[in-house]
């Protein structure tokens, strides 16, 4: 262990401080460093420059940041494979046959642009309470999306669609097991054998250790008293009084309604990402879809959309990090309290500490977080698409996205997403040697406009 270590402190010396180069090298870009079409194909080591074909990175921490090869499954890696190179051909053939005019644009930006290419000035359609002015929109007219983002966005929600479809076929008996709770028997024996006195409860599960289908390591976990639920509750109970006061001293402008919606979005969905995630290691980001059902719900209200955003979308995120850590911790052996204690302190030091490198950042790197391309360390790709997609779809969700509209394609991506992973299961299941099981719709389609 000591011997890896030390290799790999020093070694990251070289990508990070000593040599940066070695974070992204491309042999194809270095012989025509000033040709675009080249770098658009093979460049990658900066923020939006490129695709990144047939580059070679020897920085770890890039290669494993967001997905462990070490840790995935062969199934969902050939999944991502394929998804990466029809992601390639794709984003190839709609930039040069000029889809959605996008030749007037960057070959890759989460920006929102005037038809000539210039940045959309986004404060010139809103009035002073942030909402967009039909008035002031018609002057300025619509803006548009660079067309590899419009590509992104269409397969993030066909994704999601394409995701309830594959587990309610492939892991049915997994989800049934998990509602189990929900049924009118299990509420019913719940509320007749509930103890009022929480504090009272020991947290100890009786249950038969001899039984081989319990998980070897949680068995080991039996030995010690589980978390009780009402402290769950409570962290839910003070979150929720929290975010209200939030929501209406800060001028936030989603209703009170708007707020619980988003949190029934994010209680839905943590069941079907958090299983996608558990079985194949990979995730499908689920924030276009998230702001979209809000654009639609608040119509003409940007930072209203903003806040819907943030108490779904980064339910789930933060849902599926808190069962992430509980699953270490039963690897590890960790009393279950311990790991809910240990998770709060984190949570609250967590939210401390990355308010102050936030400002620390924007501070030092604003000019690199506002441009197109950012540099291979600091990039602005996620704050720019959260504001763009919080004026597109809670600003101008009707305009742009709507039957008949620019972008409709985008909506109907839903509806094609449920269908796309009924013919693999169909192959499946009539002619088993096809394999068809190592093609994980969902992930395929992502990662199509990643």
């Amino acid at each position: 262990f000591y011997f890896v270590f030390a290799i790999i402190f020093f070694w990251e010396l070289f990508p990070e401080w000593i040599f940066p180069l070695l974070t992204g090298f491309s042999i194809i870009c270095l012989t025509a460093p000033n040709n675009a079409a080249v770098s658009r194909v093979f460049g990658g080591s900066n923020g939006n420059e490129g695709l990144g074909l047939l580059s070679i990175c020897f920085d770890w921490q890039y290669i494993a940041s967001g997905a462990n090869p070490m840790a995935i499954p062969l199934k969902a890696q050939f999944s991502n494979f394929l998804g990466y190179i029809l992601c390639m051909v794709v984003f190839v053939v709609v930039y040069y046959n000029n889809i959605w005019k996008a030749q007037n644009f960057p070959f890759l930006s989460q920006l929102l642009f005037y038809e000539n290419g210039t940045q959309y000035d986004q404060t010139l359609i809103l009035n002073s309470n942030y909402e967009v002015d039909p008035t002031l929109l018609a002057e300025q007219g619509l803006p548009y999306y660079a067309s590899t983002f419009v590509v992104y966005l269409l397969s993030s929600n066909m994704a999601i669609a394409a995701t309830f479809t594959h587990l309610l076929l492939w892991n049915w008996d997994d989800l049934r097991s998990a509602w189990s709770w929900m049924t009118l028997s299990s509420i019913k024996q719940t509320w007749a054998n509930f103890d009022w006195k929480v504090w009272q409860d020991d947290g100890m599960r009786e249950q038969d250790i001899s039984d081989e289908e319990i998980d070897p390591h949680y068995k080991q976990m039996l030995k010690y008293p589980d978390t009780p639920n009402s402290w769950y509750f409570l962290v839910f109970l003070l979150s929720f009084i929290v975010a209200l006061v939030v929501i209406y001293k800060s001028d936030s402008t989603l209703p009170w309604w708007g707020f619980i919606i988003s949190l029934l979005l994010a209680t839905i969905s943590i069941l079907f990402f958090g299983a996608l995630s558990a079985i194949t290691g990979l995730g499908v980001n689920i924030q276009t879809f998230i702001q979209m059902i809000g654009g639609y719900l608040h119509r003409g209200m940007p930072v209203a959309n903003m806040y819907f955003v943030l108490y779904s979308y980064n339910t789930v995120g933060q849902a599926q990090l808190l069962l992430g850590d509980l699953k270490i911790a039963q690897y590890a052996k960790l009393p279950p309290r311990a790991a809910f204690t240990a998770q709060i302190i984190g949570t609250l030091l967590g939210a401390i500490l990355n308010f102050f490198m936030m400002n620390s950042i924007i501070d030092n790197q604003r000019e690199i977080l506002l441009s197109v391309q950012g540099t291979n360390i600091w990039s602005g790709q996620q704050p720019q698409q959260y504001n763009s997609q919080a004026i597109a779809w809670g600003g101008l969700s009707h305009e742009l996205f709507s039957a008949g509209q620019r972008y409709q394609w985008v909506l109907w991506a839903c509806v094609v997403g449920l269908f796309v992973p009924i013919p693999f299961w169909v192959t499946h299941r009539y002619w088993p040697k096809l394999r068809a099981d190592y093609l994980y719709t969902p992930i395929i389609v992502y990662v199509l406009g990643y």
